[in-house]
């Protein structure tokens, strides 16, 4: 697997030189992840639109952390503002789905690093001339992800799945009001992660609309989840625990494709709240299952996502089952780019890549 670029990256330089060390064998970025045993609850519009929107957000983290040396928040503002031109922090917080405090936080580092600036105070943020030219370098990138994600599928194929999304946004929107972030995200004309048109940069705008989606689902559920007393990650690991038990907790993070610390803490917060069964006397971890409250909130979960996810299969109409199809075949591809990324960051956290690389470059 190779990023499609005119100009080869720091990862696939490094990777080059790992392989060339033969401390890498090269199986072409094609290898199959290992198969997770999905029930009927992972052929919900829902399920499927929210993992594949975490894979490529963790994906490219790795890429512009390793390329470009930005945070997710970072990156993200950056086209953001390529969306949406010159806007005040509060509506980029909403637009990027931020607190107001971590906002501020990436501002001052992009502006430190003369990216993005402000006239005044309160005004409006904008990028600067190096700013562009990070963009510039940002969608670069991102075309060549975008052309690694959408492989196997159509031009066609890939306009479908934005129409039948964009029914989708439109179900959830009508259950919970679309913020001044989402609707500004919404009505913008250019894709949030490539330059361009949609009728231009089709993979671009699916991409884009994907993470619209994710945003919206997210929106309808969340408050149901906060009756519950959880949050929604929570929710999520209780759900992958009670369809898959028992697990380890490194099960639980490989099902789950979130760092082993998080996945931790979750656990921890479960148990502490009684709905996972604490680990034996003495030992420090056991095997996760859920208490009876655990299954009787789990039970609760799977019904409010099957009454969401008929108003949008109604909403996809015909073509629901090939949106469920397209949407596995892109979770495949966006498991092996972020295994890639992972494969290049190890190589280079051991050292195997990084001078060699620099010295190819």
């Amino acid at each position: 697997m190779q990023m499609a670029a005119t100009q080869q990256s720091r990862g696939e330089r490094a990777m080059a030189g790992c392989r060339a060390a033969g401390h890498i064998v090269d199986n072409g970025g094609d290898a199959t992840i290992q198969q997770r045993q999905p029930n009927e609850h992972w052929q919900l519009i829902s399920r499927r639109v929210i993992a594949l929107t975490h894979l490529i957000r963790a994906s490219a983290q790795l890429t512009y952390k390793r390329e470009i040396g930005l945070d997710e928040t970072e990156w993200r503002t950056l086209l953001a503002l390529g969306v949406l031109g010159p806007v005040e922090l509060s509506v980029l917080a909403d637009f990027l789905d931020v607190d107001k405090a971590q906002m501020s936080r990436a501002f001052a580092r992009l502006a430190e690093r003369d990216m993005v600036t402000r006239a005044r105070l309160r005004g409006p943020v904008r990028l600067t001339d190096n700013g562009v030219n990070v963009l510039a370098s940002l969608q670069s990138l991102a075309t060549a992800r975008n052309h690694l994600l959408f492989r196997t599928v159509s031009t066609e194929e890939i306009r479908l799945m934005t129409t039948a999304l964009d029914h989708v946004l439109e179900a959830a929107q009508a259950v919970a009001q679309p913020s001044e972030g989402l609707q500004a995200a919404r009505s913008a004309s250019t894709p949030t992660h490539a330059s361009g048109s949609a009728s231009r940069n089709p993979a671009a705008a699916l991409v884009s609309r994907l993470i619209l989606v994710s945003r919206a689902l997210r929106r309808v559920t969340s408050p149901f989840y906060q009756q519950l007393g959880i949050s929604d990650l929570e929710a999520h690991a209780l759900l992958w625990i009670a369809e898959n038990q028992p697990l380890k907790v490194r099960d639980l993070v490989h099902y789950m494709e979130r760092d082993k610390s998080l996945v931790s803490r979750l656990v921890h917060r479960l148990v502490d709240r009684g709905l996972l069964k604490p680990p034996p006397e003495g030992k420090r971890s056991g095997w996760l299952m859920p208490t009876p409250r655990g299954s009787e909130i789990h039970e609760k979960i799977v019904q409010e996502t099957y009454r969401n996810d008929a108003r949008y299969r109604a909403a996809a109409g015909d073509d629901h089952a090939a949106l469920l199809k397209l949407l596995g075949q892109i979770t495949e591809s966006a498991r092996q780019l972020l295994a890639y990324e992972q494969e290049i960051n190890r190589c280079l956290s051991a050292g195997l890549g990084g001078a060699r690389a620099d010295r190819q470059a």
